[in-house]
């Protein structure tokens, strides 16, 4: 599955996790790997879906935490972001991607 996403070949990547989700319902890192899929896809709700399933499973995963944030950005949910940056900021409050995130959430609210 990691193959394919890196070749690009979203929807192919997508079914596989999906088959090994099927047989491994606890694989998180397919579960994860289904959802950053379905984003660049385009299904950014089913995207959204399934990293907070991941989320709920891997409280401590700032990957997770920060992808997450970053996908309810693009559904426009900036409460849900709001909360996201929290977390993250209480978890790895130097993290560069931490940073993007809050200025990318200022500049909605600056426009």
């Amino acid at each position: 599955a990691y193959s394919f996403f890196r070749k690009r070949k979203f929807m192919e990547s997508y079914e596989l996790c999906m088959l090994l989700i099927k047989y491994f319902p606890m694989e998180n890192k397919a579960l994860f790997l289904a959802s950053m899929n379905k984003r660049m896809i385009g299904d950014v709700r089913d995207s959204a879906d399934m990293a907070e399933r991941v989320r709920l499973r891997e409280t401590e995963n700032i990957e997770t935490l920060l992808k997450l944030a970053f996908t309810h950005l693009k559904l426009k949910n900036y409460k849900r972001v709001n909360e996201l940056l929290i977390d993250i900021s209480r978890k790895s409050p130097a993290n560069s991607r931490l940073k993007q995130l809050q200025n990318s959430l200022k500049k909605v609210f600056v426009n």
